[in-house]
């Protein structure tokens, strides 16, 4: 946003009041906070308005916007609400050696909190237990530690402002009166939850300032347990306050929110010390670190590969992947929709196929193995809702039906492209090695797929990209000049596990040195806005070098859409010196004028790269038929 324009356009009430105080802009101009010059006044109603003529840096004006809250009420007059509890409402299978607890808003008054007041009631034996009571130092958590275990399998609940019984906050105000619900388990706990992921993850960067954090455990937590400084949020002189603490159903997750935004093009440490279980052992401590981008991220993830297409038939034995176009945070698959149903994408959990589930190392593609063969000739759908990037935006939906044949599939994956090509000359020495096939590859068979200089095999990081359908090499020292080397491809197998078919060895020779300069686009046929173009045409786009022909995906990275968005089948040659890559779009397109798109390497995972591996050639045009 441009700071000048943002004086006259924000404007703050109290009560219908307009309130005077400092406004300014962060995250790379994408956050507005404003200070007010005095405190809000209790439950006072705050209106904030933004008014269209605010502008961003090109002078574009804002859509009007208008929200309100209210401000906490006084203490004198307003009734101390429950905020957190443990173990959670109507829990089952809590530890016996559960101590309980129940915190409030608001300070209490501690002659209140009494054993008439406060009760714990056992169902097994109607019993009202005689728990001890005690309140914490900061007045708004009340412990109930029961005398012993409590029984095995029995019901429980605990209240507050029992009957006739009132507790109050430190003005006399009684607190809104609360039931604790629960079931007991068979066994104490005193094994501590250990943390299954953290978002942003350890070493991440490029984080939008808009994050918040999200940590999975693999049992409950003690709800209570979790504030902002249990799960601190720090970086730069800035210690982050939480605007909101939630969980999942199952308490296993939480999710904080931080009050402002991160700051821009800082390391953070997400530090993780004092969570306890619902039975009271202690999480280990752990910091983990993160660097965020110098504004927000606001780009919601969206799957841009699937290994099923709508409509195509599978065998009953096969195995699913999606690709994001993006990272996406581990955890949020806990409460998410995902996976494979033979009903109406997803909704209706009774009909999900049990499966297993993993992640690519980079966090992008899913992948599911069904843990018993399909049903044959039904329709089925691959989906999924709900899940988050690592700044915490929530995905764009995802459904594709499909069916299953009679019987399982044997076909093993088939060899697409291959970079550098086969008997190519001049290659960078800096070139990475690409192999593109055409399905979703098992990340645990590349030890069959080396690169050999004569008998020698070159040391190489090996790796998958595009969904996990190609593999690259990566060297781990530049390759000799003037030197021919052999690129092998035995032993894959796709993610169902069929074995791939043969492939023939290839060859290569390199040039005389590295090759750093990113490619770019010379020329496209047809032109962009081009009108009257034939339903026969093929694209054409010529660059102004050779290029990794394994980086080109007709479903990712050199890809025509049609007006509603849908990826156009098509298959991709080129040209004998690699410059020119031509799309083939396997039936005619629309005629009618009709709109098509072409995405020439844009916002594509992976880019498009020339043969020493140097992205480049973002960019998109459009025409329409004749």
């Amino acid at each position: 946003m441009s700071p000048g324009s943002l004086t006259g356009a924000l404007h703050i009430s109290q009560n219908g009041t307009l309130v005077s105080g400092t406004t300014t802009v962060g995250s790379n101009g994408q956050s507005v906070e404003f200070t007010p010059g005095s405190a809000f006044s209790a439950g006072a109603a705050i209106q904030v308005v933004l008014d269209s003529t605010a502008q961003d840096t090109y002078g574009n004006l804002l859509q009007y916007f208008s929200g309100s809250f209210t401000t906490s009420g006084s203490l004198t007059s307003t009734q101390a609400k429950v905020q957190a509890v443990n173990p959670f409402p109507n829990a089952t299978n809590v530890p016996l050696n559960t101590v309980l607890q129940i915190e409030y808003n608001q300070p209490l008054k501690a002659s209140t909190i009494n054993n008439t007041n406060v009760v714990l009631y056992e169902n097994g034996t109607g019993t009202f237990l005689t728990p001890t009571l005690s309140l914490s130092a900061n007045g708004q958590l009340i412990t109930i530690a029961p005398a012993g275990n409590l029984l095995a399998g029995s019901q429980y609940f605990a209240y507050v402002s029992y009957g006739a019984g009132i507790v109050t906050n430190i003005d006399g105000v009684p607190v809104q009166p609360y039931q604790l619900n629960f079931t007991a388990g068979t066994a104490t706990d005193t094994v501590a939850p250990t943390v299954l992921t953290v978002a942003p993850p350890n070493a991440s960067v490029g984080i939008g300032t808009n994050a918040a954090v999200s940590v999975n455990f693999n049992k409950a937590v003690n709800p209570v347990s979790v504030t902002g400084s249990s799960i601190q949020l720090s970086g730069g002189s800035v210690t982050e306050v939480p605007s909101s603490i939630s969980f999942t159903p199952d308490y296993t997750r939480t999710m904080i929110v931080p009050q402002a935004p991160l700051p821009s093009s800082t390391q953070m440490a997400i530090a993780i010390s004092g969570v306890t279980g619902e039975g009271g052992a202690s999480v280990a401590s752990q910091t983990t670190h993160f660097t965020t981008m110098a504004g927000a991220d606001f780009i919601a993830p969206y799957v841009v590969n699937s290994s099923v297409l709508n409509g195509q038939t599978v065998g009953t034995n096969a195995a699913f992947a999606m690709q994001f176009n993006k990272p996406i945070d581990l955890g949020s698959i806990d409460g998410a929709a995902v996976g494979i149903s033979s009903y109406n994408c997803g909704y209706g959990p009774q009909f999900q196929v049990p499966a297993s589930v993993s992640w690519s190392a980079d966090q992008t593609t899913i992948f599911f193995v069904p843990t018993t063969p399909l049903a044959a000739a039904t329709t089925y759908y691959l989906y999924s809702d709900f899940m988050t990037d690592l700044s915490g935006n929530p995905q764009q939906n995802f459904c594709v039906s499909f069916s299953s044949g009679g019987g399982t599939d044997t076909t093993g994956p088939v060899v697409q492209q291959v970079s550098p090509p086969s008997g190519i000359t001049g290659v960078p020495i800096n070139a990475p090695v690409q192999i593109l096939f055409n399905e979703a590859l098992s990340g645990a068979s590349l030890r069959g797929v080396t690169l050999k200089q004569g008998s020698t095999v070159i040391p190489v990081i090996a790796s998958l990209y595009d969904g996990d359908k190609g593999i690259q090499l990566l060297p781990l020292v530049p390759l000799a000049t003037g030197t021919a080397y052999t690129i092998n491809v035995t032993g894959v197998v796709d993610i169902t596990g069929n074995a791939q078919s043969s492939f023939a060895a290839q060859s290569f020779t390199t040039g005389t040195g590295t090759g750093l300069v990113p490619p770019a686009v010379g020329s496209t046929n047809p032109t962009n806005g081009a009108t009257n173009v034939a339903g026969s045409t093929t694209i054409q786009v010529v660059f102004n070098e050779a290029m990794d022909p394994a980086s080109f995906d007709p479903n990712n990275s050199f890809t025509l859409k049609d007006s509603s968005n849908n990826v156009v089948p098509a298959t991709i040659t080129f040209s004998a010196d690699y410059k020119t890559a031509t799309l083939h779009p396997t039936a005619p397109l629309t005629g009618g004028g009709a709109t098509y798109t072409m995405y020439v390497g844009w916002n594509s995972n992976p880019p498009l790269q020339d043969l020493g591996g140097n992205p480049g050639g973002g960019m998109n045009f459009s025409f329409t038929t004749h």
